[in-house]
């Protein structure tokens, strides 16, 4: 199914034309959702983990996909670093099909990732093959869902993580709420400006009283948007 859409050379015109509220699930503003302590104690091991992998940013991005599987489930996987002004690459992808993925350009707007770099903020719950061009799309067209967010350092877009899933029907709002608190601890690894810090920690009082996660003790505040949740339809 196509959701409206023309073919997936036309997708970023189309998403770029697309309400970042359509097709928006209630449920999807998370109101209510809160991390477990569980929750909390695997971003405090995340957190740890990544802090011994610095300075390396490849390390930090291999070991954080990692022990991503732990805390949400995927069959694919691909992460987005900024390579030059305007264009962003896969620079570590694993799972089925991640051969297809690895070096891949993406410009703002090219799939539902590059809508995800365009306007930072997370989209959730498209069609997988939306996010490729029409020679690779067919080989993810029995996946089921996808989960973007936007990897943001010093509020610009730095970045993008994928998730692709063949086996769930969709990210509830849970999956989303944990993987947009991953998404924060990896992007404060990320950051230059907090290598030199002794040790990332996750803030437990705010992760788990607060509606909106709000982040790592030492870094400066990462937002974390309400994730979009649509079929991209019109």
């Amino acid at each position: 199914p196509t959701y409206g859409i023309e073919p997936a050379e036309q997708l970023s015109a189309a998403a770029s034309q697309v309400a970042p509220a359509a097709g928006l699930a209630e449920e999807s503003q998370g109101e209510g959702v809160k991390l477990s302590e569980r929750e909390l104690n695997s971003l405090d091991a995340l957190a740890r983990k990544l802090e011994r992998a610095r300075p390396d940013e490849n390390k930090i991005i291999a070991t954080f996909v990692a022990a991503l599987d732990e805390l949400v489930p995927f069959d694919s996987c691909a992460v987005v670093l900024l390579a030059t002004e305007g264009e962003y690459r896969v620079v570590h992808a694993v799972g089925a099909h991640a051969e297809l993925m690895r070096g891949r350009r993406i410009r703002h707007n090219d799939g539902v990732t590059g809508w995800v770099l365009a306007n930072q903020q997370p989209f959730c719950n498209a069609k997988p093959e939306l996010d490729f061009p029409p020679d690779v799309a067919p080989r993810f067209a029995s996946y089921l869902t996808l989960a973007a967010f936007p990897i943001t350092r010093d509020e610009k877009a730095h970045g993008a993580l994928t998730l692709y899933s063949s086996s769930l029907t969709q990210y509830t709002v849970e999956h989303q709420r944990l993987l947009g608190a991953a998404v924060i601890v990896l992007a404060t690894a990320l950051s230059p400006a907090k290598r030199a810090t002794a040790e990332t920690k996750i803030n437990h009082s705010n992760l788990h009283n607060s509606d909106t996660p709000t982040a790592v003790l030492d870094s400066d505040a990462l937002k974390l948007h309400a994730p979009i949740e649509s079929e991209l339809t019109h």
